[in-house]
């Protein structure tokens, strides 16, 4: 069973990886969704970069 930790004027939901898991198969979690779970928080991530455009030309 989860357990709630107050973090300023938030409440954060402590997920265990077995209940993070649970959450993805049963479709709680959007396919495409970047998120980690960090010490039982779910953390939102922001999408991964794309390479540089411009490199410096020698």
């Amino acid at each position: 069973m989860a357990t709630r930790t107050r973090i300023g004027p938030r409440a954060v939901l402590d997920v265990t990886v077995r209940e993070f898991f649970r959450m993805g198969e049963a479709g709680g979690l959007a396919p495409d969704a970047r998120i980690e779970l960090i010490e039982g928080a779910m953390i939102d991530m922001p999408p991964i970069a794309p390479p540089h455009a411009a490199k410096p030309s020698a």
